[in-house]
């Protein structure tokens, strides 16, 4: 059994990890202690603002280093779950603070791509999803790659800034 702090400045208090043997007693156990270690942390977020933005806080740390270890499918396939969640529970503000806290420059392509076509459905609903679409298309120039070719189906990001402002 091996118990580590994670110490990341991201997380605060330090989230543990327990590996354990594969034993139902002892998994019981561990799973108990993990979920009052759990409980303990969650006390300490004295409000719900404070556990959204824990949540996207925590969820963006782990998209940014999944991509960063080239793990771009599993983060893309993190950030579109936290999203199709918040959705499914009509959390819209949720889902807008993470685009709005989100990071471009951190993400793969793939990670920005999964991003903004989970949210191009309920962009009207998102202040924050003009501008992370436009980021998104900026970083993907940026990046080399052809935003046209990547975002297809949807309008470019300079096309959607024109019909917003006829709007």
């Amino acid at each position: 059994m091996n118990w580590t702090a994670a110490s990341d400045a991201a997380l605060e208090p330090p989230a543990f990890i327990c590996v354990v043997a594969n034993s139902s007693s002892t998994s019981i156990l561990f799973q108990s202690a993990l979920q009052r270690l759990q409980a303990t942390q969650d006390a300490e977020l004295h409000t719900a603002v404070e556990k959204k933005e824990a949540a996207i806080l925590a969820t963006l740390t782990g998209v940014y280093e999944l991509d960063a270890s080239g793990q771009n499918r599993s983060a893309a396939r993190e950030m579109m779950l936290f999203i199709e969640t918040k959705l499914s529970k009509n959390a819209f503000s949720d889902a807008n603070q993470l685009l709005a806290d989100v990071k471009v420059t951190h993400l793969s392509s793939r990670s920005m791509i999964g991003m903004i076509r989970s949210t191009y459905r309920v962009k009207k609903s998102l202040p924050a999803w003009k501008k992370a679409y436009r980021d998104s298309w900026d970083q993907v120039l940026k990046l080399g790659k052809n935003p046209k070719t990547l975002f297809i189906g949807m309008p470019s990001a300079v096309e959607d800034d024109a019909a917003s402002a006829s709007n």
